[in-house]
Formats: structure tokens, sequence, C-alpha cells
């Protein structure tokens, strides 16, 4: 009666429908489902691509360490001492490395890399130093010899 049973159910599936596993009474059936999402949107990304994140307040903060300095004969200048302690921290990313300054104003930061945790930090001077200190990978392209 059983065998009866079963071989009407195998000849009752559809398509994509298999039997798994037969144990005394109980018979397991795979069936494929493809549930319809509704209200969702599909985003197709290349592999290993970060999105861009700008942060506004390092950003306007970069502008104004540019702006504190001067140039004189293609060297930047300080004609006027900072205000304030905050100034001074401020001041510290017009010396980052130009693909760290460039990677900011891109929006290509490291997650954790703000404001905040760049006056936390003792930079160095050597830009492969600074990359390796504030989590920047090495850069695409040399843009000095240290």
């Amino acid at each position: 009666m059983r065998v009866a049973r079963q071989t009407s159910l195998i000849g009752r599936l559809g398509d994509g429908e298999t039997i798994v596993d037969r144990d005394g009474d109980r018979i397991t059936i795979l069936v494929p489902v493809a549930l319809p999402r509704r209200g969702g949107r599909r985003l197709v990304l290349p592999a290993q691509s970060k999105q861009s994140d700008p942060d506004p307040i390092l950003i306007a903060a970069l502008r104004k360490a540019h702006a504190m300095l001067a140039r004189d004969r293609g060297m930047p200048v300080i004609e006027t001492a900072p205000v304030s302690p905050n100034e001074r921290m401020i001041l510290r990313l017009a010396f980052l490395a130009p693909d760290i300054q460039r990677a900011i104003i891109d929006g290509r930061q490291p997650r954790h890399f703000n404001l905040e945790y760049f006056k936390s930090v003792d930079l160095p001077l050597a830009w492969s130093k600074q990359r390796e200190r504030l989590g920047f990978g090495e850069p695409k392209r040399p843009c000095s010899v240290d």
C-alpha cells in the first residue's frame, strides 16, 4: 500500500520538485520556490567597489587647513599662528600625503577616519608612515619617494 502511494506521488511531482528523503511513512520533497520582492530595488555593483562616502566636516576642515597656508615660491608658509588649539590640529590636514587628501575629497577614506580620529592621532611627516598610521593602503600611483 505504501509503495503504491509513493509511486503515485512521484508521478505528480512538478518541474524541479524532487524527493530528498524517504523514511518509513515520511517522504521529504524539495520544492523550489522563488518569492517576489515587493517595494525593493535591485542594485548591481561591480566586485570590490566601495561607494564613496564624503565626510563634509572632514572636507571643510581640509579646505580650512589649506586656507591657513600661503605659498612662497611653491612652498607652503604659515604667515600667522593658528588662533586656537583646534586650528592647530586642523592645520595638520594640509600636510597629509596628496593621495590621502584626494581620498578624503573623493570620500574614499577608511570608515574609521573622521576629524575626531585625526585629531587624536600623532601624525608622522613621512607620507608612507601617514598611510600606515591612518589606515590607507599603498597609493595606486607613486606621489613621492620617502
